[in-house]
C-alpha cells in the first residue's frame, strides 16, 4: 500500500478515479467518506465497465472500422444503422497514432453482418473486422 493512502471521496467519476490508479499504478483505490471507507474501486471494476461499454452480454454483429474522417459522420452512420434496421447497442473511437488511424467499434443489434456492412460502406475508409457475437 502506498503512504499516504490515495483515496478518492464518493463522487469520484469513475474516469477520474481509473485515470488515478493508471497513473499511480495502483491495482485498487478506497472510496472514502468522512474519514470512513465505503466502497473500493479495483481493477475488476475497470474490466466490467469495459464489457458495458463495448455491449458484450448482448447480442448483435461488431464491425471495426477507420471511419472517415467527415462532420457529422457519426450521425450519419447512425442513421444508416437504423435505416439498414439495426440499433446501435455499444460504440467505441479509439484514438491511435494519428486520425488517420483512429478506429471505431460498432455493435449493432437486429441486423446481419451483411446488411452492417453494407450500412458501414460509405461511412468507413476500411471495415477491418466483422463478425456476429
Amino acid at each position: 500500500m502506498s503512504t499516504p493512502v490515495v483515496s478518492i471521496p464518493p463522487e469520484t467519476p469513475v474516469n477520474e478515479g481509473l485515470s488515478l490508479m493508471q497513473q499511480r499504478s495502483l491495482h485498487r483505490l478506497p472510496v472514502v467518506e468522512h474519514g470512513r471507507r465505503v466502497g473500493i474501486l479495483t481493477e475488476t471494476d475497470l474490466f466490467k465497465l469495459f464489457l458495458e461499454f463495448m455491449g458484450a452480454r448482448e447480442r448483435g454483429v461488431r464491425a471495426t472500422r477507420l471511419p472517415k474522417e467527415e462532420k457529422g459522420g457519426l450521425a450519419h452512420l447512425a442513421r444508416a444503422i437504423a435505416e439498414a434496421g439495426g440499433n446501435i447497442v455499444a460504440l467505441g473511437l479509439f484514438r491511435g497514432e494519428d486520425a488517420a488511424s483512429r478506429t471505431a467499434t460498432v455493435k449493432v443489434g437486429g441486423i446481419t453482418a451483411e446488411a452492417l456492412q453494407k450500412a458501414l460502406r460509405p461511412h468507413a475508409l476500411r471495415v477491418i473486422d466483422l463478425r456476429t457475437l
